[in-house]
Formats: structure tokens, C-alpha cells, sequence
């Protein structure tokens, strides 16, 4: 049978109530505000501004759980901002609490609607669940919704569910209670592949210095490598290490050999170079299954392979900016070496200027985690992205060269608490950046043009000399204005430099030392309100209504029309319905378009989601709109975010106007991931006439 929502209703309570001056808001009772089933948008319960608040829901008995869901309130970003350093815990006893994932993004989730999804992959059975934010702040969320099932219901729900959510991974071989041994436990923390790999390499060096000590909750199914998950009791002597400071190996060491610890548990990514043996232990540890790479592409000793990370980091991710195009072109020139693109390649406007600028380069898609780690680490020249997946990829392989764009959280002056410079790896050159943060893909693109070429190749001895001595020059007197840091490092460029460059702490150190001086400005000044977008002409038709269309593929269970051409012109016979019309396969990028008949001047394009079932709209999120005049050559015209969902017979379509007057042909909508792509309408408003 599907998993229920356990939490429904079952006894909560949290650290402390906010109560109003006007009586007690809904949802801030001490008990159920936030798992009564009840979505408001607003909050279901609410917490004083305190030291790690949280909120705790007791199952009543032990529960082997699949999924939980936290819904945020969706009525105001700021608000939903305040749970940006949510944890979320689970314990079986409500004494020991294993953390089961951490939210580390800079972006509000929830403000779509839409839930924060934990899926949990351990099955190990717990009664209690927790919502505790890391830091200082007020707790309030809309909803938690906790899936799964008895524990005691366990082995009949695996011989005869037809579960609601993906099918839970094989259970460990071994699951013990207490153990004699000493234990290093890994709180994988739903991390990506290569933040898994960085705990695991980090707890094997621990485990060198104590021969005694088991493993416990390995998760790299990837690498076929899984250990028996071994629980803390309630009178284990337990080290928690919840940050990169904390991981002290002699001292964690010590004390597991002494006896005076039985547990060290792992509840950080451990993205420090210091926790890490030679690559070569390592390169053993991690290998494929021949079958999964026997017809990977083989790169020549005169080829350079760029790694690009993009998906979610077009939107703008704060440690993850996109590398400027003009660095690897700069690399290409000066090394003679000829470029290999490979990794995250999709429409977008950032990845059709790399093409631009290596119009005869060779150009591998990602391929999947394992395929693509593998073919970066069997190349002889890298240039690893803002990545820990690509950098992990990189320093494991037997590369003569790797060089590495030192920005991002590369950069020790945007994120000291990181520090992957391998300063005595011979293989590495670095290139040092004026410290910047990530920005959504077009701003990215004007401030790489402002940028110039302001990066800049460093020995690694003054690297380490900046990491270790920095700032240069101590704060004096009392701080000015408050400043923007985004937006002053991204305006003031020359400033961004001399902090990366070790002189300043941080942009404020910057201003109030030299840049209020210098007559720079603190914060952004108040911008003119955006103009209007500007009325279609009274010329513009629908020109794709009734045009012949194409898609990538037809689904045989959800295409109504039998090719690609059938299925693909229901998209534009006028009917806007709640489903979709037209429904590709799953793959890789899957696209729709349409010939306009001739070049005309598009004024805009209107794209009608399916509304039914709701969750349905997310397949085409994000999407790209793409232009051609003859079907063969295409051109970016518009990408959405990863977090602009859109509607349709809603009346909440996605509306595209550009800022410019343009013509074609062909107009194209790509998904840019693997998905299905379906739609209920689009339209192409313009005219064939001749621009007077």
C-alpha cells in the first residue's frame, strides 16, 4: 500500500511561542500548528527569535521513513528566508538525534508552494522527528508531512508495496545496536556524490590512525561501497563534528583510542585538503564497474578538457559563480592545447558564448555522475569548474596539469570555512579572481564583460602566504555604513581584487578603509522602476497557430497524436486546456517547435503548462526559448530560472517579450535537464510584414 503521513496529527511541541499583542495568531500554539494537515501559505506554528529553535513531532512508535516534506510559508521571501539554515533530525530514543539533511542554499525554498523534499536513505526505524534551524533566529514554518511506515510493518511493506515514492534502496547488510569497536559515522546529509566521497575520504584517514575503529553508514552505492550503520546508544560517549574546525584528527583520534569517546559522528561535508591522504589511497578505493565506462570518449595528450558546471548555477548560487568564457579562452591561448567542453552543456545563454568562442572545440553532454567523474580524472590537462565534483574528479586523477580558476569558494576570501587548494600538488596552476559571488546567467554575462581579464596567474607559495596572513592590514576606528557586500564587489572591482588579493578582510574592511575615501557608495543606489514591457503592435497575429510543428520523441503511453509531427500540432490548434496536448518522452533535453513560414518579427511568445495535475508544471522547469531561420543554426532568446514554474489555462502563463526587435523563422522550446516535456499551448505573436 502507498506511505501514509505518519506525522498527521501525532503530539508536537516546540522550543517556545510567539504570541502577538493582539491575541494569539493562528498556528502558534504550543502543539499540532504544523502537522494538522492544514496549508495556509502562512504558518502553522511560530517560535520566539532564540538560540536554534525547533519543532518536534513524536510518532508514537518507531517508523521506517521514506520522505519528509517541509513546506515554507510562501507569503513573503524575506520570511521564508528565516529557515535557510534549517536541519532536519531524527532520533529514535528523542536523546540521541542523527541529522538526516542540512539546507545550505542562499535561496528561500517554498515560495513557489512547493515543498523542501528529504528523501531518506538509510531505513533505519525512528519515533521522533526535528526542525531546528543552526542558528539565531525565529522558527515558523506552514506544514511537515512525514512518508514511511511502521517499523514493525517493514518486511511485509517491502514484499508488497507499491510504494508511493521511488523504491527504497536494498537495507544495509548489518544494522547493530552496540558495538566494542570504536565507530567513525558518517551523516551523509543527502550530499551530492562528491561531498559523500570528501566524508568518506576524511573518515578513512581518521580510521588509519585508529585500526580498531568500524565504519558506519557509508552510502556510495555509486562505487558499490556500503557499511553496516551502527547507532549510538544512549550511554555512548559521542563526538558530534558539526563543522571543518571540529575535525581535529589527532585529537578525535586520541580519544578513540583512549577509550574516552566510543563515536565520532560526521555531520559536516569536510571540504578541507588538510583531512585528505595521498590521492593515490583514494584512487583505489574509487572504482567503476567496467561495463560503466568500456566506451567512455579518450582524450589525446594535446587536449584540454573544461569541465562546466551549469543547471542550478545559472540561477545564481552564492559560492558557485559561473567562470568567465574569456578565462578559458585565455587558458586555450596560452597553453596551445586544443578544448574538449564537456559536463553541463544546455541552452542557455552562457553555454552558447562558450560555443561561440570554440566554434571547432569537441563537445561531450554530461553523461551521468560516475561517466563524467571517470572522464575527467583519465584526462591529461584540466580545467576543473566551481565544483567540488569536478575539482574531487581532478585531483584524483593522474592529470599533468590541472588548472584551476581560484574563485567561488575556491577563493579563500569568499569562503574560509572551505579550503581545497592543493598548494603542494605539483600538478596545479591557479589563477587567482577578484572574490565574486554567484549571479543569475545573464547578469553574469554583463559582469564578465566588465571584468575584463582581471584574473591573474599566482605561485602557489603566495597563495598560501595570502591564506595564512590575511588581512594584511588591521581595521581602525569605528565601522562605517553597513555595505551591500554583493553588490559592492560586483560594482567596485578594483576593490574585490585587493580583498582577494589579502590587503582587506571583507568589503567592509574595504570601505571603510580606503573606499569611503575613494567616494565609493556603501549600498546600491535606489534604481528607476522598470519600464513597461511595450504593447504588441497592431499587426501582431498568432503566427504559429496552425503552422506544422516537431518534438524530439512521442510517448506511446501519454502522446495522443502517432509522430512527432502529429503529437506536436495539437501545441498550436488554438485550444488552451488544462492537461497537456503534446508529451514527449523522458530523455535528455527534449524540445518542441514550430515553423513560423517564413522570417518574421517576433513580439512575443506565450506558453501554456499544463495545470492538472498540479506537480506537472515542474517538467518544464527550467525552459529555454531558442530562434533559427533555417532549423539548423539556433539562438538563445530567453531561459527561465530553475524556480520559475509557470501555469496556463490558469491564467498564469509564461510571457515573453523581447527587449529588441527580432525575426525568425523557427522557434523552439528545449527543457534544459533530463525530463518530459509537455505543454498545452503556444503562441507566437508577431507579424511577416516588413519593419517600416
Amino acid at each position: 500500500m502507498p506511505y501514509d503521513n505518519v506525522a498527521l496529527n501525532k503530539p508536537s511541541w516546540q522550543s517556545s511561542v510567539y504570541r502577538s499583542a493582539g491575541g494569539e495568531p493562528a498556528g502558534s500554539q504550543v502543539s499540532g500548528g504544523g502537522n494538522n494537515g492544514v496549508r495556509s501559505g502562512s504558518y502553522g506554528f511560530h517560535t520566539l527569535y532564540e538560540t536554534q529553535p525547533w519543532w518536534t513531532v513524536d510518532l508514537l512508535a518507531p517508523h521506517v521513513i521514506a520522505e519528509i516534506r517541509v513546506f515554507n510559508r510562501s507569503d513573503h521571501p524575506f520570511l521564508a528566508g528565516r529557515s535557510n539554515a534549517l536541519d532536519v533530525l531524527a532520533s529514535r530514543d528523542g536523546n540521541i538525534w542523527i541529522t538526516l539533511f542540512s539546507h545550505r542554499k542562499a535561496e528561500a525554498f517554498g515560495l513557489d508552494g512547493q515543498p523542501l523534499v528529504v528523501t531518506v536513505v538509510d531505513k533505519i526505524p525512528y519515533q521522533f522527528v526535528r526542525l531546528q534551524l543552526r542558528n539565531d533566529e525565529q522558527l515558523h514554518l506552514d506544514e511537515i508531512e512525514i512518508y514511511g511506515y511502521p517499523a514493525a510493518d517493514a518486511a511485509a511493506s517491502r514484499g508488497t508495496a507499491a510504494p508511493l515514492f521511488a523504491s527504497p534502496p536494498p537495507p544495509h547488510p548489518a544494522i547493530a545496536s552496540h558495538v566494542k569497536n570504536p565507530v567513525i559515522h558518517i551523516n551523509s546529509l543527502n550530499g551530492n556524490l562528491a561531498n559523500r566521497m570528501l566524508q568518506y575520504m576524511a573518515a578513512l584517514r581518521l580510521q588509519e590512525m585508529v585500526p580498531s575503529a568500524i565504519l558506519s553508514n557509508v552510502q556510495l552505492r555509486e562505487w558499490r561501497i556500503d557499511t553496516p550503520t551502527v547507532l549510538p546508544e544512549t550511554n555512548d560517549r559521542v563526538i558530534r563534528v558539526g563543522a571543518t574546525d571540529q575535525f581535529d584528527i589527532a585529537f578525535l583520534a586520541e580519544k578513540l583510542r583512549s577509550g574516552e569517546a566510543s563515536l565520532v559522528m560526521i555531520e559536516d561535508w569536510l571540504q578541507n585538503i588538510a583531512f585528505f591522504a595521498d590521492p593515490e589511497r583514494y584512487r583505489r578505493a574509487f572504482v567503476p564497474e567496467p561495463e560503466q565506462v568500456s566506451d567512455l570518449p579518450g582524450f589525446a595528450q594535446d587536449e584540454l578538457v573544461i569541465n562546466i558546471r551549469a543547471a542550478e548555477v545559472l540561477d545564481g548560487i552564492l559560492h558557485y559563480p559561473l567562470v568567465p568564457v574569456g578565462f578559458y579562452r585565455d587558458v586555450v591561448r596560452s597553453t596551445g592545447l586544443r578544448p574538449v567542453i564537456m559536463g553541463q552543456i544546455e541552452p542557455s545563454f552562457y553555454c552558447e558564448e562558450l560555443m561561440d568562442a570554440f566554434p571547432h572545440g569537441r563537445v561531450i553532454p554530461t553523461q551521468g555522475p560516475i561517466r563524467d567523474f571517470e572522464m575527467i580524472r583519465s584526462a591529461h590537462h584540466i580545467v576543473p569548474s566551481v565544483s567540488t565534483f569536478s575539482w574531487l574528479a581532478a585531483y584524483l586523477s593522474h592529470a599533468h596539469v590541472i588548472h584551476l580558476p581560484v574563485t567561488g569558494f575556491y577563493n579563500p576570501a569568499s569562503l574560509r570555512s572551505v579550503d581545497l587548494l592543493a598548494l603542494d600538488d605539483p600538478r596545479f596552476r591557479y589563477y587567482l579572481f577578484p572574490v565574486a559571488n554567484g549571479m543569475p546567467e545573464r547578469e553574469a554575462l554583463r559582469y564578465h564583460r566588465r571584468l575584463g581579464q582581471a584574473w591573474r596567474k599566482i605561485p602557489s607559495t603566495q597563495l598560501a602566504f595570502i591564506k595564512s596572513h590575511a588581512p594584511f592590514l588591521p581595521r581602525s576606528g569605528r565601522p562605517g555604513p553597513e555595505v551591500d557586500t554583493a553588490w559592492y564587489i560586483h560594482e567596485y572591482i578594483d576593490a574585490a581584487r585587493e580583498i582577494t588579493e589579502g590587503w582587506y578582510d571583507n568589503p567592509q574592511h574595504h570601505f571603510d578603509a580606503v573606499g569611503a575615501s575613494r567616494g565609493y557608495l556603501p549600498q546600491r543606489p535606489q534604481a528607476a522602476a522598470a519600464p513597461p514591457p511595450l504593447p504588441l503592435a497592431a499587426t501582431a497575429t498568432n503566427l504559429a497557430r496552425h503552422r506544422p510543428a516537431r518534438q524530439s520523441s512521442v510517448s506511446p503511453e501519454h502522446s495522443a497524436g502517432r509522430t512527432v509531427e502529429t503529437d506536436a500540432a495539437r501545441a498550436v490548434d488554438g485550444i488552451v486546456s488544462a492537461t497537456c496536448r503534446f508529451h514527449t518522452q523522458e530523455e535528455h533535453q527534449p524540445w518542441w517547435q514550430v515553423d513560423l513560414g517564413a522570417a518574421g518579427r517576433i513580439d512575443c511568445v506565450t506558453i501554456y503548462n499544463p495545470v492538472e495535475p498540479p506537480e506537472a508544471a515542474w517538467r518544464a522547469v527550467p525552459i529555454a526559448i531558442l530562434l533559427s531561420d533555417d532549423a539548423t543554426t539556433w539562438r538563445m532568446a530567453h531561459r527561465t530560472r530553475g524556480n520559475e514554474v509557470f501555469g496556463g489555462a490558469d491564467g498564469k502563463p509564461l510571457r515573453w517579450q523581447p527587449e529588441t526587435v527580432i525575426r525568425a523563422r523557427y522557434v523552439r522550446l528545449q527543457a534544459t535537464r533530463r525530463t518530459t516535456l509537455h505543454l498545452s499551448q503556444v503562441e507566437v505573436f508577431g507579424s511577416h510584414q516588413t519593419d517600416a
